[in-house]
């Protein structure tokens, strides 16, 4: 078996910007980099090696895509095959606010949700009635 590291910058500043799929998907990306910082591991794969959901690991790699941990790669094999994976890139800072970018997590989706939704029924007439003061 060979040796991977993942950066200590990746831990300590950037995980928390990711949802934990998407970092173990960089994880998993990382362990099957080559020296250039190729990996040719496809979703598919991705999703049968850490028993997860083949869409689950895609949605991890388009998060990955748009937060600039990786782009994707691909060339031409004697002009008929194409062949291809994910470039990752160095880490820098300030370019993964993924908030910024569009991307909010689960929780915070829910959230928002629930804020918006009107009240319906009993818990409006609740509401109402405890404006007028005529229950506690």
């Amino acid at each position: 078996m060979g040796r991977f590291w993942v950066e200590d910058d990746f831990i300590d500043n950037y995980a928390k910007k990711l949802s934990c799929k998407a970092q173990i998907v960089y994880i998993c990306l990382k362990r099957h980099a080559n020296n250039q910082a190729i990996s040719s591991i496809g979703s598919r794969k991705i999703a049968e090696k850490l028993g997860i959901d083949r869409s689950t690991a895609k949605l991890a790699l388009q998060e990955l895509e748009v937060g600039g941990f990786t782009t994707q790669w691909s060339y031409k094999v004697g002009g008929f095959r194409s062949r291809g994976g994910r470039k990752l890139h160095p880490l820098q800072g300030g370019n993964t606010d993924l908030k910024e970018l569009g991307i909010i997590t689960k929780e915070e989706n829910l959230k928002n949700k629930e804020e918006k939704l009107p009240l319906r029924g009993l818990e409006q007439l609740r509401v109402s009635l405890k404006g007028r003061g005529l229950l506690r």
